[in-house]
């Protein structure tokens, strides 16, 4: 049985009575089966005690999950909208959603009581995972909100209109949650139509991707030699990806 492995003392316990009930010397001797029952009885007794309280140990911790999970939506439902914006290149974090939505409903099933694997002493939460997805969806939004960032603030640079600068205002980096509240639809339709005035397109760069496989390594004496390689890469990528009227951007994020 899996489940004592989480609790020494109880494994110990269950390993020493299993031993027990398989010595030949337990047959016919009355007294060792009454101490060998007493002592199963004992370790039951251990064991129910501790699933009791290792159970609403567990609800708590999956509860605080589920609202780092809730704060990790907030940002995803921005992320959505941000995705919205055509000029901002292809749409990113795709994946995370379902991998978010299942872990909130594994967790929604201990809470409620659909499941109770909880319960089990070997149960592990998700601790884990929830951080690993709930970074990865902050990742996603803040590099989406700063390229976003960065487009409005070359518009600004060109027209300095106070509408651009009230918009540049919402999108603040270090106010992750407040920005993906703020993007409702009607910011983002207007957003995507200053963008389309700014005639500028976000591309995905692959640059530093193809720089890596041609140097593992960069020396001092390499600098020359990767920096014209990279200028070399990202001419060739302008070219490429123009676009006609527009200013295109590349990102690296």
């Amino acid at each position: 049985m899996k489940e004592f492995n989480s609790v020494p003392p109880l494994f110990v316990q269950r390993t020493m009575l299993l031993v027990r009930y398989k010595l030949s010397s337990m047959i016919g001797n009355e007294t060792a089966v009454k101490a060998l029952l007493n002592d199963t009885e004992t370790f039951l007794l251990r064991v129910k005690n501790a699933q009791e309280i290792h159970a609403p140990r567990m609800r708590e911790v999956l509860q605080k999950l589920k609202e780092s999970l809730h704060d990790a939506s907030i940002l995803l439902k921005g992320l959505g909208q941000l995705n919205q914006i055509t000029n901002l290149g292809p749409p990113q974090g795709h994946d995370l959603a379902n991998r978010h939505e299942s872990l909130l409903n594994s967790i929604e099933k201990e809470l409620t009581g659909e499941s109770n694997l909880h319960r089990s002493l070997s149960y592990s939460p998700p601790e884990n995972d929830v951080k690993d997805i709930h970074n990865k969806i902050k990742q996603a939004f803040e590099n989406r909100a700063a390229i976003l960032r960065g487009q409005l603030e070359k518009a600004i640079q060109e027209k300095g209109k106070d509408q651009l600068k009230t918009l540049l205002h919402l999108i603040q980096i270090n106010k992750l949650p407040e920005v993906a509240t703020n993007l409702t639809p009607a910011i983002i339709e207007t957003i995507q139509k200053i963008l389309e005035e700014a005639r500028t397109q976000v591309v995905r760069s692959r640059a530093l991707e193809q720089l890596a496989e041609q140097f593992p390594a960069v020396g001092r004496d390499d600098l020359d030699k990767f920096l014209n390689e990279l200028k070399k890469l990202l001419e060739k990528e302008f070219a490429d990806k123009t676009q006609e009227g527009k200013k295109i951007l590349l990102t690296f994020k």
